[in-house]
């Protein structure tokens, strides 16, 4: 073993490094402390145009993020809204989407799941025979501002398209998923299919 006193490259702070003389590279450490390392290490795109930090600073790329501060039109956010629909993406059913699914198979009722509609959303549950849109939505995310808006939105643009929209709040269906498919078998029972204007 050996103690070499030496300069940090970074914050230039002397320091002593014990080093195995038998190994190959010793002596090559150029940093005092851990947080010397993060700032001067060389990332793996440092090659790349508009990044690199470390010993070429400067051409760390300074610029705003590309859609920051940019005002989108409404044109803009409705393909944002309907590439979203479009992606493939495993999810995880949540606890009150299982309890209706559980409700929804004791009953008979014929249903799909995480089907994409009319570009705008996909649904928990869709009723294709019945055009029945069901969301199981929970009591803290959906209650928040911008997620009223969105609900408020989906539920308008579905209802001019002829769905029969039912949104069920999580604490309705902990405490009587059956009510809240009674509401839905109330509908089916009277049920009459009328034909949908195409635009």
């Amino acid at each position: 073993m050996k103690i070499l006193t030496k300069n940090c490259i970074v914050c230039g702070k002397k320091f002593a490094k014990r080093v195995n003389c038998s190994k190959k590279n010793w002596g090559l450490s150029k940093f005092c402390s851990r947080p010397c390392i993060n700032r001067g290490r060389v990332p793996w795109n440092f090659r790349k145009k508009g990044t690199g930090f470390g010993k070429n600073p400067e051409n760390k790329y300074k610029g705003p993020a590309w859609n920051r501060g940019i005002p989108q039109s409404e044109s803009a956010k409705q393909k944002i809204r309907e590439a979203r629909v479009k992606q493939i993406m495993i999810k995880k059913d949540t606890k009150i989407e299982l309890i209706t699914e559980k409700e929804l198979m004791l009953r008979c009722i014929k249903y799909q799941k995480q089907v994409p509609l009319e570009k705008i959303c996909i649904p928990d549950f869709y009723l294709p025979k019945y055009r029945v849109v069901i969301f199981c939505d929970g009591d803290y995310w959906h209650n928040l501002p911008h997620y009223k808006i969105r609900d408020k939105r989906i539920n308008k643009t579905l209802r001019q398209k002829g769905y029969k929209v039912y949104r069920f709040w999580e604490h309705e269906i902990e405490d009587s998923i059956s009510n809240c498919i009674d509401k839905l078998c109330a509908f089916l029972a009277t049920y009459k299919q009328i034909p949908i204007k195409k635009t």
